[in-house]
């Protein structure tokens, strides 16, 4: 019969695992913050060579991406800290 008792040796029960729980989404928003700024540049070229605009898209596509990816970091960072004060308050009561 399985002891319901958690272990100790469970990497989720240690701080390193809630830790990593963590800072996950953090990480997974940061590459998202990349990859949509690259993204909104290679539009803004894309555009930039059929317009013959060159280079105000491409510049004007960078701060696009910049701006939506960090809208969604802090987004993302506030939504992480926020569940994790709360887990902190419901573990003090």
């Amino acid at each position: 019969m399985k002891n319901p008792q958690p272990s100790g040796n469970d990497p989720e029960d240690s701080g390193y695992g809630k830790e990593l729980r963590v800072a996950g989404p953090l990480l997974t928003a940061g590459l998202q913050m990349a990859l949509a700024i690259v993204v909104f540049v290679f539009v803004g070229r894309w555009l930039d060579e059929k317009l013959n605009t060159i280079p105000w898209l491409m510049l004007v596509g960078g701060f696009i991406g910049a701006g939506g990816g960090l809208y969604k970091f802090i987004k993302t960072a506030l939504a992480s800290g926020s569940s994790e004060s709360i887990k902190k308050e419901s573990q003090q009561e």
